[in-house]
């Protein structure tokens, strides 16, 4: 710290007393971080992070979704921190963030500095020798406790109060937070995540596709409309104010968004996803098809055609697609994902087995039909599953029956004539179309050298969404669905 602007105790009290001054900041979060943390640059503490305090005093679990640059970290992660330690001496305190070196230097280290800013913050928090200090954690004379833990599966050995999730958009696996972190709060503790959006499949898109109990959701972005909402594109620099206008004018976001680009921009300062004009599949659209009244179940319909498809990893090891087994219901030109399921690593007879597990489970008296990949291990199943009485029809995948099916795929997307079960008590079904959804969005249209179209992956895995996608052109082709492969 600069020589100089170390502040006295008398300094902050100014014209109060000692308890008048503790009292104020205790209940008036403005004045704690404005008059105690000294936080008054750009125009000090805004409406839109005192909304961000409301919501998590409010609520047991607070989801925050912040434009990128709008001091998140530091009101949540780092002042609402010390302000819940001081009503609360003794609190223990979880900082997670991605990994360690991050929850060092953007957490721990911000409230160390604000502890030994001036001297009532020493006073208050009591940083003395027999106080632990060390780069994992602050252990205070009140026994309260501030640690900051990498989001992996140690979190298990830590119990809070009060757990913050820094930047909870960028954790690899997702699912760790629901098996382990949620776990860990000690009741009547409160949990918040903090983050800037990353995309719809990870772990913020999915907590707003589950919904659990008790949970609340603030967005803040950069711009806004007049009655505070978020401002949509094309943006009228007279008709849209800024969050923040002392440190990002309207004028300044402008010129952001035409540097960035729309889609950088919106992610970034609106925490709104768009896609690129090369992309072949709209979340947006796709989440019309999103039904949060369905589960995935085996019920069968009598009225009803069903088709299974079977889509066989290629290769070995970790980075290897998945065999994925779907079951897809038509009735009345509407498609619905009945169930999903993927495997790693089976050998060819259970393979057969569960396929032809599905095939009876799904008899209505119409035909079954099973539409697999001949690719790899396909055949064979294919001619174990025949010589069980199913129905078999292979799929193509040269470039120009790949192509039609993710076209026609796209266009039952468009015509929003599939239903996709997002029951929120359904973990499994949410985590399986989650992974769908990110499989379909890695999808670009590129210009080959012969100026042909092709349809290029940019995601890890395709397996879901390509067996989707072989159901779906057979469903829609149901009367010549025998001429584009072989039966049996």
């Amino acid at each position: 710290m600069e020589k100089g602007l170390y502040k006295t105790e008398e300094d902050i009290l100014g014209d109060m007393s000692y308890v008048q001054f503790l009292l104020r900041c205790k209940v008036d979060f403005k004045f704690f971080c404005e008059r105690l943390l000294e936080i008054n640059e750009f125009g000090g503490i805004h409406k839109y992070q005192m909304d961000w305090f409301y919501t998590i005093q409010n609520n047991k679990a607070s989801v925050i979704e912040s434009a990128a640059g709008f001091s998140k970290t530091e009101i949540v992660g780092v002042a609402y921190t010390l302000y819940y330690i001081l009503n609360h001496p003794g609190a223990k305190v979880l900082l997670v963030s991605k990994a360690m070196k991050q929850a060092e230097t953007n957490l721990l280290e911000r409230i160390k500095h604000y502890i030994h800013l001036n001297e009532l913050t020493k006073k208050l928090f009591k940083p003395e020798k027999e106080t632990v200090w060390n780069k994992t954690q602050i252990k205070l004379v009140d026994n309260s406790l501030v640690t900051n833990v990498p989001y992996n599966i140690n979190i298990r050995s830590y119990r809070a109060d009060l757990i913050i999730c820094d930047e909870a958009d960028t954790y690899e696996n997702p699912d760790l937070y629901f098996s382990e972190v949620t776990s860990r709060i000690i009741p009547g503790g409160k949990i918040c995540l903090i983050s800037t959006t990353k995309g719809t499949t990870l772990l913020i898109g999915q907590l707003k596709a589950r919904k659990p109990q008790g949970y609340a959701f603030l967005l803040t972005p950069a711009l806004i409309n007049e009655d505070g909402t978020r401002a949509e594109p094309p943006y009228d620099e007279n008709k849209v104010y800024s969050n923040w206008p002392e440190r990002f004018s309207v004028e300044y976001l402008l010129r952001e968004r035409q540097a960035m680009g729309d889609a950088a921009f919106e992610l970034t300062y609106q925490c709104n996803i768009i896609e690129g004009e090369d992309a072949i599949f709209s979340v947006n659209i796709i989440a019309k098809g999103f039904d949060e009244s369905l589960k995935f179940d085996y019920s069968v319909r009598p009225e009803a055609q069903y088709f299974i498809a079977g889509d066989f990893a290629v290769s070995k090891g970790p980075k290897a697609d998945y065999d994925c087994f779907l079951v897809l219901e038509k009735l009345d030109d509407i498609l619905t994902i009945k169930h999903i399921e993927i495997w790693k690593g089976k050998p060819v007879p259970f393979k057969r087995d569960r396929l032809l597990e599905l095939y009876n489970t799904f008899q209505n008296g119409r035909t079954v039909k099973l539409v697999l990949d001949p690719n790899n291990v396909g055949t064979e199943v294919a001619r174990q599953l025949r010589a069980n009485g199913c129905t078999t029809i292979f799929q193509k995948f040269d470039h120009q029956s790949r192509k039609g099916l993710l076209i026609t795929l796209s266009n039952v997307f468009e015509s929003e004539s599939i239903r996709i079960p997002r029951h929120p008590r359904d973990a499994k079904a949410l985590e399986l179309t989650d992974t769908m959804v990110e499989q379909a969005i890695g999808f670009m249209r590129k210009k080959s050298e012969s100026d042909n179209q092709v349809f290029l992956s940019t995601a890890q895995h395709d397996d879901i969404l390509i067996t989707l996608a072989m159901a779906v052109k057979h469903a829609v082709n149901i009367r010549t669905a025998t001429s584009i492969g072989m039966s049996r």
